[in-house]
């Protein structure tokens, strides 16, 4: 099930964490798709594209725990639209799935877990576009999408 959980990372030089939303299997295409995962896929995207004009030529209702087609589109444009910014070229892998981060960077040398990057959006667009500052974005998605919810606690 979905949850929130710390990430580490050790370069080699510095050693971080950070609290993030994260799945406990693969969402998108060929995933399990369970739903408490599809829901916090769904939340973040949801939450990213509430405060950018991304991808609005793809329809995706309210966040429901359930795979579709559009979902895995929205996926693999936004693993895409990430990859075309110059200083995140080619970090994520276009596949239309999301994966349980095991750590803050990909197995893969230069390769980012989708996840992460979903996570890391989300912080960035509430720093710079909502509370100027304040770095507590799975409150803002929890408020925005209270879908979330049963997945975060378990219940799903």
């Amino acid at each position: 099930m979905a949850g929130i959980e710390v990430v580490t990372e050790n370069d080699g030089r510095l050693m971080t964490t950070e609290e993030i939303i994260n799945v406990s299997a693969k969402v998108g295409k060929g995933g399990l798709n369970k739903k408490g995962d599809v829901l916090a896929v769904q939340s973040l995207l949801a939450y990213y594209r509430l405060h950018n004009d991304f991808a609005p030529f793809i329809v995706m209702g309210r966040p429901n725990g359930f795979s579709d087609p559009a979902l895995i589109q929205l996926i693999a444009h936004y693993q895409g639209h990430m990859n075309a910014d110059v200083l995140r070229k080619g970090t994520l892998t276009v596949d239309g799935i999301v994966g349980r981060a095991k750590g803050k960077t990909h197995w893969a040398p230069g390769k980012k877990w989708t996840v992460i990057s979903l996570n890391d959006s989300c912080k960035a667009v509430y720093v710079d576009k909502v509370r100027g500052g304040d770095e507590d974005y799975i409150s803002d998605v929890r408020k925005h999408f209270p879908e979330i919810e049963p997945a975060l606690a378990g219940f799903v």
